[in-house]
């Protein structure tokens, strides 16, 4: 197998070590970047071709003989894990891959078989010697994944599955995020020993990331978020990136008061994505939100310089990404306000680690709106292999309302954003 272990940084917190344990039912909680997957499909490999070699098999009448599955949370993310399983898999065994089908048959009858966990109810099947499960906590449905587990579970105790018939294998790894289905196998782990392994490994365990990146992502990042995606620890709360929702999100559309100052973002679309508009007032509160699709930018402008307008002429801070310089120079020429930017990885960083910590400190309210909660608490943060950090919503999802409030936020309590001084300042000169 072309594949060697690492054995972690000064012999510790190595790759090593996943393989060496016996135990059926093992979990591996790492650090994005430590090499659990390659780390996995490896472990997969081996057992599954030791299972293909055992004589009691044929006796056992097991159709398919031997048969593993590998699931993740989307069928894109078991892409790289199954080209690391037909590189690491002896080439002459493999009698057919079939990509489309997402099935690998080898001699000897084994079935190797690729899955999303996206529908949940899909994930039923004969009895199963082996089960790799990906990126546990990128899962959606979290309260149907834990009825599919039960029934995964149910499957590695078919008759005559796993290692001598002894019942099947589990791995599964991931990087926490949040308290969801990674943390329910972890107390499943704790309380039965016996049969669990639960390896806990941080990102500077591999001794390939340099400590360069991990001063970075400790900088860049806010510190709740670093230990969850750095440290692979579950947070003490719920775990979203933007906490406290539940006390945050409470708001009710507000009309504008005369002599108030309000700020306002718009993160602009013209066709497939929604565009987004939003306004507060200068104690944090949220006062107003809409977002609209597929309008032109005629009328789009129209919409925004009348809502800028109506909230006393405010400012307008701009996502200009997308659509360049054209936007920010029509709305200067109808007299809006306005503050154009470019998003840079960088600034949506500190962006994020600025509404991450509002929301920590509920120093902030904003509209209760079931669209706005479930970007916001799906908002998603994945570490690359350069060691920055990309913010973004889940695939299917939309995260326009979360470029708002990044928007709408992002200088919020900083001291050019508290309200100017009108009035004079008089005194009395002192005799002698």
């Amino acid at each position: 197998m072309p594949y060697v272990p690492h054995k972690g940084r000064d012999g510790k917190g190595g790759q090593d070590l996943v393989h060496a344990c016996k135990k059926p039912y093992r979990l591996l909680r790492a650090g994005a970047r430590w090499g659990k997957d390659v780390c996995s499909v490896a472990d997969f490999c081996q057992k599954f071709a030791e299972m293909l070699m055992e004589d009691y098999r044929d006796k056992a009448l097991l159709t398919p003989r031997v048969h593993g599955w590998i699931i993740a949370p989307q069928m894109s993310l078991t892409d790289q894990n199954w080209r690391y399983f037909i590189r690491f898999f002896p080439e002459s065994w493999i009698v057919k891959p079939d990509m489309n089908e997402r099935k690998i048959y080898t001699i000897n009858d084994g079935l190797v078989e690729f899955k999303s966990t996206s529908n949940p109810s899909s994930l039923v099947s004969v009895g199963l010697d082996l089960l790799l499960w990906t990126e546990i906590d990128q899962s959606e449905q979290p309260d149907k994944m834990i009825e599919a587990w039960a029934n995964l579970f149910t499957r590695l105790q078919s008759p005559g599955r796993g290692p001598g018939g002894k019942g099947g294998l589990f791995l599964g790894n991931s990087t926490p995020a949040g308290k969801s289905i990674m943390y329910k196998l972890h107390m499943d782990a704790l309380d039965d020993p016996a049969n669990w392994e639960e390896f806990h490994f941080g990102t500077m365990d591999s001794p390939y990331i340099t400590e360069r990146a991990y001063e970075l992502a400790k900088k860049s990042m806010p510190e709740r978020l670093f230990r969850q995606i750095w440290l692979a620890e579950f947070p003490d709360d719920s775990g979203e990136l933007f906490p406290n929702l539940d006390k945050i999100c409470v708001l009710e559309e507000e009309k504008p008061v005369p002599g108030r100052v309000y700020k306002a973002a718009w993160d602009p679309a013209r066709k497939q994505d929604f565009s987004s508009f939003g306004v507060r007032d200068s104690l944090g509160n949220m006062v107003y939100m809409t977002r609209w699709t597929g309008v032109p930018w005629t009328i789009q402008l129209d919409h925004v310089q009348s809502l800028c307008s109506r909230y006393n002429n405010c400012v307008v801070d701009l996502d200009k990404t997308g659509v360049g310089e054209t936007l920010p120079e029509a709305m200067g020429q109808r007299g809006i306000r306005v503050n154009p930017l470019h998003f840079t990885n960088e600034l949506k960083s500190a962006m994020v680690s600025k509404l991450s910590l509002l929301c920590e400190q509920q120093s902030i309210k904003m509209i209760k709106n079931e669209f706005l909660w479930d970007e916001l608490t799906s908002y998603r943060a994945e570490t690359l292999a350069s060691g920055m950090t990309r913010f973004s919503a889940p695939k299917g999802k939309h995260d326009d309302l979360v470029t708002l409030c990044l928007l709408l936020y992002k200088d919020f309590n900083e001291p050019t954003s508290t309200l100017p001084f009108f009035g004079k300042i008089l005194g009395v000169k002192r005799r002698g």
